[in-house]
């Protein structure tokens, strides 16, 4: 036994240095300093809309744009991605991601804040390019725990933030705290597009990158093309991720409003709640990325029904802080199982030529549904703050019930 738990560490320690070597390396220490500074303000965003002026409904309209603007740019980003080369794309736009965040740390109304969301969600067409370059650099054995990692050491480090977060609001007052937390979320976002910049190595080869004019006819033809191409496998899980993000978005942002106006908890007990769950969080993903790897992708992504919808159902019977962090601790590491399993099923299923476009269709797959459903969100909260979870839990079980019928395991193989 002593033998075998030795071997098993061994291994492990092997994998965690394989996926952390090189651009994955690079890639998850940018965003966990990216991540270290937009974890201060992103728990109380809602808040701070709210104090700005901003009523549920135009809390929905704010992530609508946000939703409209990011699936925008990722059909452009995907192709530029997959033309003009992925570090390209990144390092020159995360230095307008820090631009994007000076009309946060500046407004005085909504209004300045929805300027800011749609330069920032520009920005964001380096989604795509960071995605096929991290899954370009990861070898297919390690890619549970390569995507478990991408997501994990950034939370590891965001955590820190949220006490940061009570700090500051504490200290300063709600808005004037916030304002700060937005200035040093530009200074890291600064640091890290220059690290991007100075460390990432190209992955696309040489003879790909040539970018050509974009004609929008031709555009959307290569990306029916590509999308057609792929298995019913990866078009069932297309689907899946869609309902899934509609379960999202139909609550995204109410959590803390609920959690305030509803439970009753304090503007700086909000992150608070956050680190509760994410310590959690962190705890459990590890072994659970290593699980994706052992035992295929399908089931630990059937399994985050098992935490998501009670954990709707605990945080919305809280009656106290404790229970609020006990049901959005069910929540996020319900994420933990699902998104890990999809991202390292997605990276089987596509092949590395077609990355930048496939996970450019995905993201906008995942993002159209906040267009739509947190506006509808922000209106169901306004008439019974229940509505949205209730709502929410009714798609997510919708959405597993395609997971389990539409996706093969045994088709998530490279193509």
């Amino acid at each position: 036994m002593v033998r075998l738990n030795s071997k098993c560490d061994k291994e492990f320690k092997v994998s965690f240095i394989n996926v952390l070597r090189g651009n994955a390396g690079v890639v998850i220490i940018g965003l966990s300093m990216f991540f270290l500074g937009k974890m201060i303000v992103d728990p109380v965003f809602p808040r701070f809309a709210e104090e700005l002026g901003a009523t549920p409904f135009i809390i929905g309209v704010l992530y609508s744009i946000e939703a409209i603007v990011y699936t925008l740019a990722q059909i452009p980003g995907g192709y530029i991605a997959d033309r003009w080369g992925r570090k390209n794309l990144i390092c020159l736009t995360m230095f307008i991601v820090a631009l994007s965040y000076v009309f946060f740390a500046a407004a005085v109304s909504w209004y300045m804040l929805a300027i800011g969301i749609a330069l920032l969600n520009f920005a964001m067409m380096h989604s795509p390019a960071i995605r096929a370059l991290f899954a370009d650099s990861v070898p297919q054995q390690y890619r549970g725990l390569a995507f478990t990692l991408y997501r994990l050491i950034p939370g590891i480090v965001s955590v820190l933030a949220l006490p940061m977060a009570s700090f500051l609001i504490l200290r300063y007052g709600f808005v004037p705290g916030v304002r700060l937390g937005y200035a040093l979320l530009i200074l890291l976002s600064l640091v890290s597009a220059i690290f991007f910049t100075v460390c990432l190595k190209e992955t696309l080869p040489s003879s790909q990158s040539r970018l050509r004019k974009i004609h929008p006819k031709a555009l959307v033809k290569e990306y029916v093309r590509s999308y057609l191409a792929t298995s019913r496998s990866f078009k069932g899980l297309s689907l899946t991720v869609l309902l899934i993000s509609i379960s999202y978005a139909i609550c995204h942002g109410f959590y803390i409003l609920y959690g305030i106006h509803v439970v009753g908890i304090e503007d700086w007990q909000w992150p608070i709640v956050y680190l509760l769950a994410f310590v959690v969080y962190t705890v459990s993903s590890i072994p659970i990325g290593k699980m994706i790897d052992v035992i295929g992708r399908k089931p630990p992504m059937l399994l985050s029904a098992i935490l998501y919808i009670p954990g709707i159902l605990i945080f919305i019977n809280a009656k106290c802080l404790v229970e609020c962090a006990m049901g959005y601790t069910f929540v996020l590491v319900s994420s933990s199982f699902f998104w890990p399993s999809y991202m390292a099923m997605e990276a089987d299923l596509i092949p590395s030529r077609e990355r930048g476009k496939i996970m450019a269709l995905m993201n906008v797959l995942m993002e159209l549904p906040y267009i739509f459903f947190t506006p509808l969100g922000g209106y169901l909260f306004t008439l019974n703050p229940i509505d949205p979870f209730i709502t929410s839990i009714i798609i997510a079980i919708a959405a597993y019930l395609v997971a389990l019928t539409l996706i093969s395991e045994r088709k998530t193989k490279p193509q």
